[in-house]
């Protein structure tokens, strides 16, 4: 019999993710998932695989708002409530299009942590990125939902194990043979 054995919510796209017992959904995927995300000085996205460090800074979705914390700093509270900011170009792989930038005092608490120019952005209420089958996509690589059979998680770490410890799936199921992972 195949179960889900874990489902994660990742609010930061490469930032650490936080474990559910149950999950709510709208059209992007888990709500809050991929919300946000980390770009340079030109709007480009920073994931783990250019800034390793990114998976330390830890992520809680509180009633309000959403918790930054990294060791060394005080958390930063980024509130639910879109109070009116600027908008900016940002670019996740091939796609380019506007975000919510959560202003100055969330870009210096990252750089704080990561020594490097940022800013964090915010899926916007209009945003406009899609699937290849035309599906509303926040900020996720490909597909709302990433999903992985534990066997697959398993295998992977085993021959990959600094890799796997950033490998950031939404649903993982047990009891099923697998090689590789699956988006939804």
């Amino acid at each position: 019999m195949v179960t889900v054995s874990g489902l994660y919510v990742h609010p930061v796209k490469s930032c650490a993710g936080i474990s559910l017992k149950r999950a709510h959904v709208d059209d992007y995927g888990i709500v809050h998932d991929r919300e946000w995300l980390i770009v340079d000085e030109h709007g480009k996205m920073l994931t783990q695989r250019v800034i390793p460090k990114l998976c330390l800074i830890g992520t809680s979705l509180e009633y309000d708002h959403l918790k930054l914390s990294a060791k060394g700093v005080s958390d930063f509270n980024v509130p639910f409530v879109r109070g009116r900011r600027d908008e900016r170009m940002v670019q996740v792989w091939d796609w380019r299009g506007l975000a919510q930038d959560e202003g100055d005092d969330a870009a210096r608490w990252l750089e704080s942590v990561l020594h490097a120019p940022c800013r964090l952005a915010r899926r916007r209420d209009k945003h406009d990125r899609r699937t290849a089958i035309g599906s509303p996509l926040g900020f996720a690589d490909g597909f709302p939902f990433l999903g992985v059979s534990q066997a697959s998680l398993d295998d992977f770490a085993a021959k990959a194990p600094a890799q796997a410890a950033r490998f950031r799936p939404n649903i993982v199921v047990d009891g099923c043979a697998g090689k590789a992972a699956r988006s939804w």
